[in-house]
């Protein structure tokens, strides 16, 4: 596979071709493929305005796995290859939602202002900035809507226990761009 793009613009086609290589056409995901599901999280991110780098990072935010998604396309030691192709800003963003110990993570983001983070991968504990912490709200909310929506009911149902009092709370909500509140409101209350 290459991995590096001659051009200084991203191009989200090109991008989705080199996660074809790595595999992510070929895996199973919760309303069918990775690919479809990255495409979806990239395309949700892009509409609420993001950055490019924010958008960039839904493209490949699992692409080390995640905390409740454990198959990788590529390993963490990888990570110099995913920065060369959707840049150094958006694969921190990649690894820091892919290195996110939920369970530790998510009830702290969802009652404190500047919550500790713990790397699932080194057990370490760090305090993100409120960048880091903003655009991870948005791309944990434009990921989990990706999957909820096609069966909000049985999505709720499985995962509401975990992500309801976070989408929910005031200090998510208060992280998130107009868009994304608007839509965390009409689907999750």
């Amino acid at each position: 596979m290459k991995m590096t793009q001659s051009s200084a613009e991203l191009d989200s086609d090109w991008l989705l071709s080199q996660l074809r290589q790595l595999g992510a056409h070929q895996l199973d995901h919760v309303n069918g493929t990775l690919q479809t599901h990255l495409r979806g999280t990239y395309e949700r991110l892009r509409r609420w305005g993001n950055t490019d780098a924010v958008c960039l990072s839904g493209l490949f935010h699992a692409a080390y796995g995640t905390y409740g998604f454990p198959e990788q396309l590529l390993g963490i030691d990888r990570r110099n290859d995913v920065a060369g192709l959707i840049g150094s800003e958006a694969e921190r963003l990649v690894y820091f939602y892919a290195a996110c110990d939920r369970a530790y993570f998510y009830p702290r983001l969802a009652r404190e202002k500047a919550p500790s983070f713990k790397d699932r991968f080194t057990d370490a504990v760090t305090y993100p900035d409120s960048a880091h912490l903003i655009a991870f709200c948005e791309l944990t909310l434009a990921n989990e809507l990706d999957v909820a929506l096609p069966d909000q009911a049985g999505y709720l149902a499985r995962y509401g226990r975990y992500v309801l009092p976070l989408f929910r709370s005031g200090p998510f909500r208060e992280s998130l761009s107009q868009q994304a509140r608007t839509e965390c409101l009409q689907y999750f209350g």
